[in-house]
Order: C-alpha cells, then sequence, then structure tokens
C-alpha cells in the first residue's frame, strides 16, 4: 500500500488522541493509564516516521514484482537493490542519468548527436 496523506492525517489524529490521554490521565494521577497511551503512542510515531521518511512504495504490475523476486533469488541481493538498479538503467537508458552529486543531469545532445531525454 502507498502512504497517502490520508494515511499521514489519521496517523497523527491518532497519536494526538493518544498524547491528550496521556495529559488527562496524568492531571488525573492514573498512572497506569498513562502507560497504556503511552504505548499507544509510540508506535504511531514510528509509523508517521516510516510513512514520512521511509521508502516510498510504488505498485508494480504482477509479472514485474514476479521478476524482481525471481531476479533477487537468483543473484541473493535484497529485493530493494534489484528494483534500484532496474529503475537506474532505465532513467539511464532514457537519457535521464544523476550526476555524482545527485542533481540532474543537463539536457544537451547526446553522444549520437541527437537530443538527450524523452522523444
Amino acid at each position: 500500500m502507498t502512504p497517502t496523506l490520508r494515511h499521514k492525517v489519521l496517523v497523527v489524529l491518532a497519536a494526538l488522541a493518544a498524547s491528550v490521554g496521556i495529559v488527562d490521565a496524568g492531571m488525573a494521577g492514573q498512572w497506569d493509564l498513562v502507560a497504556v497511551f503511552a504505548l499507544v503512542l509510540i508506535p504511531l510515531v514510528g509509523l508517521f516516521g516510516a510513512l514520512e521518511w521511509g521508502r516510498q512504495a510504488v505498485p508494480l504490475r504482477r509479472d514485474l514484482a514476479t521478476w524482481l523476486r525471481d531476479r533477487s533469488a537468483l543473484t541473493g541481493e535484497p529485493l530493494s537493490i534489484v528494483a534500484d538498479r532496474a529503475v537506474a538503467a532505465q532513467r539511464a537508458a532514457l537519457g535521464e542519468a544523476e550526476i555524482a552529486d545527485g542533481s540532474p543531469e543537463p539536457h544537451g545532445p547526446s553522444a549520437e548527436g541527437r537530443p538527450a531525454g524523452p522523444s
């Protein structure tokens, strides 16, 4: 499942509710309830971090996903490395390779004398 803004908002709202519960239970002196709300809040914070800063999920056709899994099993490399390399090879084939500093390569004439980039 690809994380969307809706998922992030739901996680933030649940974390906000748990935070309010922690404050309310703390003010009432119910420390066991504070612990329960804290146990709910901690995974929500982790989930939000994963949704915001984790690797992006990209949906693939079933045959491409099968090819990636088979290739990963054949080479012994992690699936993410095989997928990264496949996308990078396609990007290079389209003339959109990155320069070493990560900035996109400027579109100019390619080695064959035709403009680089999508045609």
